[in-house]
């Protein structure tokens, strides 16, 4: 693993693999733990939460993504992402947040939860989660780890967010965290010159159907989403952009995002916020690891 990251790190930063790579979430887990193999529960510290913990199924081999720890650190401190977000040269995002409210739990729709990272935070502060996977089994290792943080009240339903949503929220949602990135997998096979024509649409075929299926169940005032940085300057676009993809993925998403038409009632176009470069390690919330949180 090292071998294959050190190179990803910063010459100008005289950064190492120690420094640029790992995550330190807590006693017991050094590391953002991509690949959980033989382990079945993994500890994490989250700032004003306090230490959370996720099983996974053994038999599974399922994945952590950096979308849910930042997600995670979103939902755990509205008022203070507000805060950092306007000290940080995002006024924008501090604008959009402010309108959020702040004197009852959010109503938050959590989609593509996996194990639960992101709803467990939210939960753990107050808010009406409900959670969605298209994984059965996902959604019931997600319901589980929220149990066994001494948590209820978590809404869970299975959703393909292809398909028309056979439910419906009975209010509007307030914040909505959509983690998409599973749908890269067409630009990475595309840019490998393999075929695609059996994957998922792109995602600029995919967000719109998202976002229609979204105001189905009750429509949402802010969306969230987490992207790999696309911008000429981080190491995982000089590197790897043949292999991975991941800026045609994001550069995808955020045109469809300056395409998608408000929503009726409100000024004609509302534009994706991007955090600026490098925000999300400024303010403390990960080491650089190429993200983005876009904020609509």
């Amino acid at each position: 693993m090292k071998e294959v990251l050190q190179p990803m790190c910063w010459e100008q930063r005289d950064a190492n693999f120690e420094s640029c790579c790992y995550f330190h979430y807590g006693p017991k887990i050094r590391g953002l733990p991509y690949q959980l193999e033989e382990a079945e529960e993994a500890e994490f510290e989250l700032p004003k939460v306090g230490r959370m913990r996720l099983r996974q199924h053994p038999q599974l081999n399922l994945e952590f993504w950096p979308a849910g720890w930042i997600f995670a650190r979103l939902v755990s401190g509205i008022p203070e992402a507000q805060r950092l977000a306007d000290a940080f040269g995002w006024s924008e995002a501090a604008e959009a947040l402010s309108r959020l409210p702040h004197r009852r739990p959010l109503r938050m729709l959590d989609v593509s939860c996996g194990f639960g990272l992101s709803t467990i935070a939210a939960a753990a502060k107050g808010h009406n989660v409900t959670a969605t996977e298209v994984s059965s089994k996902l959604l019931r290792i997600a319901g589980r780890n929220v149990l066994s943080n001494g948590l209820r009240g978590v809404q869970f339903r299975q959703w393909d967010v292809l398909k028309v949503p056979h439910w419906r929220s009975a209010q509007r949602f307030d914040l909505c965290l959509l983690d998409l990135t599973h749908f890269n997998i067409f630009y990475r096979q595309k840019s490998l010159g393999e075929d695609v024509s059996g994957l998922s649409p792109p995602i600029g075929q995919v967000l719109p159907i998202v976002v229609r299926h979204v105001r189905q169940l009750g429509g949402c005032t802010l969306m969230a989403f987490a992207v790999v940085e696309s911008n000429g300057r981080r190491v995982i676009d000089e590197r790897l952009p043949e292999e991975m993809g991941y800026s045609n993925f994001t550069a995808a998403l955020l045109a469809a995002l300056e395409r998608l038409p408000e929503e009726s009632g409100h000024i004609d176009r509302r534009r994706p916020m991007v955090s600026p470069l490098g925000w999300l390690e400024r303010v403390g919330w990960t080491p650089p690891i190429f993200y983005h949180l876009v904020l609509w």
